[in-house]
């Protein structure tokens, strides 16, 4: 059952960071609330790159 449900496209991530940290947009720098890429920022720590990739081919099991 858990394959015919992700053939349907039930799937999802959760992608957890500090409480204190901001997330900016790469490209515009414009801060975000949600996305699938982000430069992250929490203060007295070098920021970085983060991004969320979902691949969905439909195969058939």
């Amino acid at each position: 059952m858990g394959c015919r449900l992700s053939i349907r496209g039930l799937f999802g991530a959760i992608i957890e960071e500090a409480p204190e940290a901001k997330w900016f947009d790469p490209e515009t720098g414009e801060e975000l609330e949600n996305g699938l890429m982000a430069d992250i920022y929490q203060s007295g720590k070098l920021g970085f790159r983060e991004y969320s990739v979902f691949f969905h081919d439909e195969l058939e099991v």
